[in-house]
């Protein structure tokens, strides 16, 4: 190592060597044996696993059909039920509809995880007088870190009179990576 090795620069570990031929292997008679040892045990806890069981593609449920949404019954919602049976914790969760109905204004949509949760996604009042929603998509926040496996329920609420519809098609992505919502 002779002139090449400078103790008092920054990076004790510096070699200006160490890429030519004849110093590949990185060797340096000033540090101890254990130094890749203790540089594995680093590397090993800096570096991120995943936690077993963890989807490792897009997890989507999607459910067509005509469920009803009751006239001005803000106490009676339509509930559908969606069934995940896949283990893993809730990154992000995205909500897609097909909703027809003569003034949307009226509907809340709220989203429950199986531990009972609630976030609303689609607030009364919102879109106003706007009649339909062709596949309107919602990240839903809150529920970061719960547990995916269980019977997902959303609820669907008309809050005013005179106006009615249905939902025909519900798509729940759940750690879904090509999501861009």
């Amino acid at each position: 190592w002779g002139d090449g090795y400078n103790p008092t620069h920054p990076d004790f570990m510096w070699q200006p060597l160490a890429n030519t031929p004849s110093r590949r292997d990185y060797e340096n008679p000033h540090i101890g044996a254990n130094y890749q040892k203790i540089v594995d045990e680093i590397l090993s806890l800096a570096i991120e696993k995943p936690e077993p069981n963890q989807p490792t593609s897009a997890t989507r449920f999607e459910l067509s059909g005509s469920w009803e949404i009751k006239d001005n019954r803000p106490d009676e919602p339509t509930v559908i039920d969606v069934v995940v049976d896949t283990v893993a914790k809730v990154s992000k969760v995205t909500i897609c509809v097909d909703v027809e109905h003569t003034y949307v204004g009226d509907l809340q949509g709220t989203l429950i995880d199986p531990s009972g949760a609630k976030r609303v996604f689609k607030k009364y009042r919102v879109y106003g007088s706007q009649k339909n929603l062709s596949n309107k998509c919602w990240n839903v926040a809150g529920f970061d870190g719960h547990d995916t496996n269980g019977t997902w329920k959303i609820e669907w609420r008309d809050n005013a009179g005179q106006d009615s519809g249905r939902v025909t098609r519900i798509l729940m992505r759940v750690n879904d990576p090509e999501d861009t919502n």
